[in-house]
């Protein structure tokens, strides 16, 4: 695809993994809503393509059990997709306007005036390097060709924190109610930007961008397992989907949490 490529996904029902093919990489998207009768999906995602072989994805999960949740999601991916329309720039350009179409997004989400959030993770990927932004407890990871994490975001929550500092484990993260609590996101009075340095990328690096909908439901050694395989990146995130989908249902290797399901799979 030689021309601008938006494609963006609010709040979507989405039955099957979507793939894109491009020059440098191919990319696989997914969004669904938990499997509650009667919910909506709150989530929202965006994959853009420029023609100088710059890259935006980015995944937004609005805050269950807040008004406009879903709302708040489509702020955000919809704010920086219409920011970044006619970009035509370095690395350093597009940085800035990432974090212009962030602040602009939070004061969009406060304008609603009903107390909605969202949380946002973001990766931009160019010649130059990944870049990966992340506001809340949806994640990135970005693994080698081996599927060794080479990087991945902070989940921006109780659980998430503790896990980071080693209070707790793998095995026992989300087992408490108190560690899904967001402690920080999008539309938050006090809300904060992890951003990464930019990051070279080689052939054959993956990267998975998630809501908590798919990191609470599949372990570590689970996405491993799917990242080494010699297959292509749509095929791996119907893996991924899969797994995340089946401990929604009864829990396996994770405790079992229903919840919306959006995704995406990047192979260089």
């Amino acid at each position: 695809m030689a021309r601008d490529f938006f494609e963006v996904q609010t709040n979507s029902e989405m039955e099957e993994v979507e793939t894109l093919q491009f020059k440098s990489l191919q990319a696989a998207i997914f969004s669904k809503g938990k499997p509650v009768e009667g919910v909506e999906n709150e989530d929202s995602l965006a994959f853009i393509s420029f023609s100088e072989d710059i890259y935006v994805a980015a995944v937004a999960d609005g805050m269950g059990g807040h008004e406009a949740g879903g709302k708040a999601s489509a702020i955000a991916i919809k704010t920086l997709s219409d920011h970044l329309q006619g970009f035509a720039g370095t690395e350093y350009d597009l940085r800035g306007l990432v974090l212009d179409a962030i602040e602009l997004a939070q004061i969009r989400i406060h304008e609603l005036g009903v107390g909605a959030g969202t949380t946002l993770t973001l990766a931009t990927i160019s010649d130059v390097g990944i870049r990966i932004y992340n506001i809340g407890d949806s994640a990135t990871v970005h693994l080698d060709s081996a599927g060794i994490t080479k990087y991945r975001s902070f989940e921006h929550s109780v659980g998430g924190m503790q896990h980071v500092m080693g209070q707790i484990g793998e095995a026992e993260l989300g087992k408490r109610h108190e560690h899904h609590q967001l402690i920080n996101f999008l539309g938050a009075e006090q809300m904060k930007v992890e951003i990464s340095c930019l990051r070279a990328w080689s052939e054959g690096d993956q990267l998975i961008l998630g809501s908590d909908g798919l990191f609470d439901n599949i372990t570590a050694s689970e996405m491993f397992g799917v990242a080494i395989r010699p297959i292509e990146a749509d095929q791996k995130l119907s893996m991924l989907i899969e797994m995340s989908q089946e401990n929604m249902k009864s829990g396996n290797l994770r405790k079992a949490k229903p919840d919306d399901l959006t995704a995406i799979y990047v192979q260089f």
